[in-house]
């Protein structure tokens, strides 16, 4: 029998009172070029970095697009085995970075070290239902046998995932677990607890393969290849750009308030009238 119900049940209900009475904002970009999160109680500062310039958030895409093409090769058992080793890091250390959530949040300790545990059984349980998830299908015909259909899934590309600060290790790994193991290579934007999607790129961004600029490279190699995840601490301003005027980035996944989902899809709604990009 599965845990997963009952963690995320039992994760709805610890974290409901906290969340409510954590509301306030812990990350206040002092200007466009910097990043700043405070302690939602003292005012502290805990976060505070110069976000990328447009040159530098370009280039880490284009990393992690060279990341990709790689990845999509590798075969899903390796790919399991990958995410696994992540998990082990979380693992290694869950106690610093449920420090870094309170400090960030002002969530209880236990219940930082309880979403990090919840969330690593949770990336194991992904890796346990991707072969059935993402194994081929044929349906039946429906001319007797006349045509074959065949249902695969394929790659995207660079998936883009935006997460809030109140579930920070639940919600984001919704997003780029699945993209991991089905072939696919993620940027995550976790500007307001950016431990957190540091974290996820420590854990997930670098694999080694035998030859990394060879089709159907195996994963366990000499050769590291980087950007597989790659949290990115962008401004509005670049992130408007990379969706509307850069074409690398394939599909967005988005957790957060319907304020900031409304955001979202009109400046994705834009690249509707850019007629030089293919997606």
């Amino acid at each position: 029998m599965s845990l997963l119900p009952f963690l995320e049940d039992v994760f709805a209900k610890t974290f409901h009172a906290s969340s409510t009475a954590s509301r306030k904002q812990n990350c206040t970009p002092a200007s466009p070029s910097s990043c700043i999160c405070r302690d939602p109680y003292s005012g502290e500062v805990v976060f505070q970095r110069p976000y990328l310039s447009l040159d530098d958030a370009v280039e880490k895409v284009l990393k992690t697009q060279r990341a990709f093409k790689i990845w999509k090769s590798v075969p899903l058992g390796k790919r399991i085995a990958h995410i696994q080793k992540g998990c082990v890091y979380f693992e290694d250390h869950k106690a610093e970075l449920a420090k870094e959530i309170t400090k960030a949040m002002g969530k209880p300790l236990s219940q930082s070290l309880f979403e990090i545990e919840a969330g690593v059984s949770k990336m194991k349980q992904l890796c346990t239902q991707a072969p059935k998830a993402l194994e081929t299908e044929f349906p039946p015909s429906p001319d007797e046998g006349k045509t074959r259909y065949e249902v695969q899934r394929v790659p995207k590309g660079v998936i883009e995932v935006i997460a809030p600060w109140n579930y920070p290790v639940f919600t984001a790994l919704n997003g780029v677990i699945p993209a991991l193991l089905s072939g696919n290579a993620v940027v995550l934007k976790h500007e307001t607890l950016p431990a957190v999607g540091e974290a996820f790129e420590k854990a997930f961004g670098t694999f080694r393969c035998a030859s990394a600029g060879a089709p159907g490279s195996s994963v366990g190699g000499p050769t590291p290849v980087e950007g597989l995840v790659s949290h990115l601490l962008v401004n509005v301003e670049t992130s408007s750009i990379l969706a509307v005027e850069r074409d690398e980035i394939k599909h967005r996944v988005f957790t957060g308030s319907v304020g900031g989902g409304r955001g979202v899809m009109q400046t994705v709604g834009e690249r509707a009238q850019n007629t030089k990009l293919t997606s």
